[in-house]
């Protein structure tokens, strides 16, 4: 452009007073700040995906608002500012709103560390700094299906209490107040079977609470030939044997001593009550290595003759609070709590191993329980 044209439209623009003028430093800072801070006016009420929308339209209005100031009022307002700081608003909100959850976060894990049990303790508390945040989501989503596992297990012992346990003391409480010559003898089956009903109870509550840190290396045929002997004159009462076929070798895994030998009692018990008079009872174990597994296994079982089973209660015989009937003993079922198999099938999941029974047809059956061994000696 020639030098006389830029006077001419100089001149020309002093005339209709149409040159574009800069606002004050401080009023374009002050304008700018509040372009800036409206955000905050709808980010703490949006959810995340509806702010982000608000906040990328909200980038042109601080264009829209410098292209009219200069194209009407001939006045220059830099948008630079308030379209910066509506660029970052989100991404900033976005982080103290994430930094806000991970502290409800690790405090909730500590929290449910420290009261439920098998969810944290101080190994747990220690590794919630260096979680991640899909990971402490994930950890407060297995506490949350923890808390309804205990609700269901308090609503349990809350109908066990009321039924199963009161029953028999509610019996023998009637016999002491409308019996006055009742004899002490005459209430021990009632209060034997609601002992044995506490016991059983809670000791099923115990194997629900083992944790695998805190098991060690022991001889697995060690707890069965003593499991055996326990139940030696159990079985001789009813004329019953127990034969055992356990290899010679130690079965070394990681386990609870306690919880693996109620295991054995428990099947042999059961074998007791629903066997047949004068047969015997066969504990056996077998090693066995898998093709292509990364782990060996041992399984031990207990085998006896007795009544023939349906397969539809084979099926169910390891269901919490389920007795089992026996077809041919015409739907009479020794007395129990109906917790001794799920208690064997509860302690064996906590072992990483699983449980099954085989037979029934002609009365013969076997229950069977299959554990990994651990690969280490003594």
């Amino acid at each position: 452009m020639a030098g006389v044209e830029i006077q001419a439209n100089i001149w020309s623009g002093l005339r209709s007073d149409t040159l574009v003028r800069e606002l004050p430093a401080g009023v374009t800072a002050l304008f700018s700040g509040l372009l800036a801070l409206a955000p905050l006016l709808w980010l703490p009420r949006l959810m995340p995906s509806a702010a982000l929308f608000a906040s990328l339209l909200w980038i042109f209005v601080p264009v829209a608002l410098s292209v009219f100031s200069l194209a009407f009022l001939q006045l220059w307002l830099p948008p630079a500012g308030a379209v910066l700081s509506g660029l970052f608003a989100y991404p900033l909100w976005s982080w103290q709103r994430l930094e806000a959850a991970r502290r409800h976060l690790d405090l909730e894990l500590r929290e449910l560390g420290e009261a439920i049990p098998g969810e944290g303790g101080d190994d747990a508390t220690t590794t919630v700094g260096r979680m991640g945040f899909e990971q402490r989501i994930a950890r407060v989503q297995a506490a949350r299906r923890r808390v309804q596992h205990l609700e269901e297990q308090r609503r349990e012992a809350l109908a066990f209490i009321s039924h199963d346990l009161r029953v028999p003391l509610a019996n023998a409480v009637q016999r002491l107040e409308n019996e006055p010559d009742c004899r002490p003898g005459q209430l021990l089956p009632s209060l034997r079977r609601a002992q044995a009903m506490a016991q059983n109870f809670l000791g099923l509550a115990r194997a629900e609470a083992l944790d695998r840190r805190h098991m060690k290396t022991i001889d697995l045929l060690s707890v069965l030939h003593q499991a055996a002997d326990e139940m030696y004159f159990a079985a001789q009462r009813r004329e019953m044997r127990i034969e055992r076929r356990l290899p010679d070798e130690p079965a070394w895994i990681v386990g609870d001593f306690e919880a693996i030998e109620r295991c054995a009692i428990n099947l042999l018990q059961n074998a007791v009550a629903y066997g047949s008079p004068d047969a015997a009872i066969i504990l056996g174990a077998d090693l066995k290595h898998p093709h292509g597994s990364p782990r060996d296994f041992v399984r031990f079982w207990v085998e006896n003759t007795g009544a023939e089973w349906r397969p539809e209660e084979l099926d169910r015989l390891f269901e919490k609070f389920r007795r089992g009937e026996p077809a041919g003993q015409g739907g009479r079922r020794p007395e129990g709590s109906g917790l001794g198999l799920y208690y064997v099938r509860t302690v064996a999941g906590k072992h990483g191993g699983r449980t099954g029974v085989d037979g029934g047809a002609g009365g013969r059956i076997r229950f069977w329980v299959e554990l990994p061994l651990s690969g280490t000696g003594a």
